[in-house]
């Protein structure tokens, strides 16, 4: 079995999360080789009303629609720290597209792929999204065939909060600048409920993030987000609260209403 031991848990605990209740064949394979792969997945969900396995249903049905929506309207997607992101693989509305992943993890990520024989037709590129998002980063993708000419869908998905707003906003902002960007798919923690812990299991959350050395960093307001949408020129601007999501695809709502905002915009 291969050991977890200097994995990024919160990254190996999406496919866990995936391969239980979405059946997904390839996160299942991902998963398989490694010993207690879901250890932080059980911890998350036993600290915050099953928050971790709930959460991830619901970003991956949310970001699904508008993928399959907007389909005809770009040719080549750019998700920001990619992981282990079955969707590329996975998704019909996808087969069709170039998918370029970036990630401080890089190394890692493709280590995993071959130690667990799983393929990605993902082309993966090294960027620490903190302080890398730059022309040199740009000029790293067009080497793997990124084109910043044809239109692109930026998907950026449970990894905002890991960074200090002002990267978030930095690298969304650059993005903008510097390609044919047709729509942004972002998720962000609630300020809300984080920034101060409204409750114990809130604080309980940040302090498990917190001890694996993956603290959160940024919180937002669905004000916030959608202003800065304005601000960069978008036109559709859809900003839900989890809990809205939670109830259509789950049936119920077990955690905070407003504990994230998932977000589509777009410039059509």
């Amino acid at each position: 079995m291969l050991s977890t031991d200097g994995i990024n848990l919160t990254m190996l605990s999406i496919p866990c999360v995936k391969s239980k209740l979405l059946h997904d064949d390839q996160s299942t394979k991902i998963i398989k080789k490694f010993a207690d792969p879901d250890c932080f997945q059980k911890n998350c969900d036993a600290v915050y009303s099953n928050f971790l396995s709930r959460n991830v249903i619901v970003r991956h049905h949310y970001f699904t629609h508008y993928l399959e929506k907007y389909q005809q309207k770009y040719t080549q997607v750019l998700i920001l720290g990619v992981g282990l992101d079955t969707k590329p693989d996975t998704l019909a509305c996808l087969r069709d597209k170039d998918v370029y992943g970036c990630d401080l993890a890089v190394t890692d990520i493709k280590q995993i792929y071959q130690a667990t024989g799983v393929k990605t037709k993902t082309k993966l590129v090294s960027c620490d999204l903190k302080n890398g998002m730059n022309q040199e980063f740009l000029q790293r993708l067009q080497e793997h065939g990124f084109s910043r000419d044809r239109p692109t869908l930026v998907l950026w998905e449970g990894g905002t909060f890991y960074l200090p707003k002002k990267s978030v906003l930095h690298d969304l902002k650059f993005l903008n600048q510097n390609l044919n960007l047709i729509g942004l798919l972002v998720d962000y923690m609630s300020s809300t409920v984080f920034n101060p812990p409204r409750h114990t299991k809130a604080r309980k959350q940040l302090e498990l993030v917190q001890q694996i050395g993956c603290p959160w960093q940024s919180f937002f307001t669905a004000t916030e987000i959608e202003q800065f949408y304005q601000q960069l020129g978008f036109k559709e601007i859809n900003v839900s609260e989890h809990g809205q999501i939670e109830e259509k695809v789950w049936g119920d709502v077990q955690l905070d209403y407003d504990i994230m905002y998932l977000s589509a915009t777009f410039k059509f």
